[in-house]
């Protein structure tokens, strides 16, 4: 048997309106509950995320630095470290950076070139402080370096190119050689994204101007690779943007700021401090 209801019976038209607000405020209630939980179950995640990649980079940086300290040899000259440490504690001091916290590495090879490596190892090679005409140039080049590691370019690049699971991988794989050489070549590759780059090269400009230096001298410094041949074009600038318009975007940056033209700039100095690089 089926009763049939009035369409406005009086008692629902005196109830309906407390009911929609009930309905109103649980629905409210239900959308709070459930954004919470899942703000609380996104931050743990993020927090267990961290904790891992912090892991995995130490492994991998491990791995890296130690196929380099078996293939190259240390730069054992007092003069050339200390002056690069030098640099590398200036820029540090006046970015607010722990110096304490980078592994710097001067190591005996005649490719102009220097990189970040995972868990903040940092390699600088002689050929590139041979060719560096002064200390500011050098200074430029480690505040781009100091840069990808700041802002964890490293691990977004082999997270891109990799995954996380073949990076994850690769960190277990204590003292291969073969997975140390796979992640140099990722490094080294031109996979870099220009929005990346182009980040490095803002915050570098950023960092010598709390340091004083003359970012130009970081423009000079691309302008005079520029004048390689492409069959001897160094892997370093080989891997980053075109260099005409990279200088110019420097000095775009650098134009109005205040520096001092004169810091870390003596070629003189420069010169006794090279004059001791091994050959």
């Amino acid at each position: 048997m089926v009763f049939l209801w009035p369409v406005n019976p009086p008692v629902l038209q005196k109830v309906k309106p407390v009911l929609l607000l009930f309905q109103g405020l649980l629905s409210i209630g239900l959308f709070l509950g459930v954004w919470k939980g899942a703000s609380l179950i996104n931050w743990v995640s993020r927090e267990k995320v961290d904790a891992l990649n912090e892991k995995v980079e130490q492994k991998l940086g491990n791995l890296v630095w130690g196929y380099f300290e078996r293939t190259h040899e240390a730069c054992d000259v007092p003069s050339v470290n200390k002056a690069v440490d030098s640099i590398l504690t200036v820029l540090c001091k006046a970015n607010g950076f722990s110096r304490n916290q980078i592994s710097l590495h001067v190591l005996v090879n005649h490719e102009v070139n220097a990189m970040a490596l995972p868990d903040r190892h940092l390699v600088v090679y002689t050929g590139l402080l041979r060719k560096a005409e002064n200390q500011a140039q050098v200074a430029g080049v480690l505040a781009h370096e100091l840069a990808h590691m700041q802002e964890r370019h490293v691990m977004k690049k082999l997270a891109k190119e990799l995954g996380i699971a073949a990076v994850t991988s690769l960190a277990g794989l204590s003292g291969s050689a073969e997975a140390a050489r796979q992640i140099l070549e990722v490094l080294a590759s031109r996979a870099y994204d220009r929005s990346l780059e182009t980040e490095a090269d803002t915050k570098a400009v950023n960092y010598l101007l709390a340091a004083n230096i003359n970012p130009n001298e970081l423009a000079d410094f691309f302008v005079m690779l520029a004048g390689e041949s492409a069959s001897t074009l160094p892997d370093w600038l080989n891997t980053h943007p075109a260099t005409e318009g990279r200088s110019e975007r420097i000095r775009e940056l650098a134009k109005g700021k205040t520096y001092d033209a004169s810091a870390f700039s003596n070629a003189d100095a420069w010169k006794v401090i090279k004059a001791g690089l091994p050959e």
